[in-house]
């Protein structure tokens, strides 16, 4: 509970506070997540990273 009044504290706003506040409470009690959802297509690898594993993969 300090963990999550602490982390309550922080948050700008009564509105915030009280909306985490509340999703906080009902996951609690109902044991439910909340939708946890990663949409569209992975992102490209950065090239920079590419050119070290191509140079990595060499040596």
């Amino acid at each position: 509970m300090l963990w999550s009044g602490a982390h309550i504290f922080y948050m700008i706003g009564f509105r915030n506070r009280l909306a985490v506040a509340i999703n906080w409470l009902w996951a609690y009690l109902t044991f439910q997540r909340g939708a946890r959802l990663i949409t569209g297509a992975d992102a490209p690898e950065a090239p920079a990273a590419d050119r070290e594993r191509k140079r990595l993969d060499a040596a």
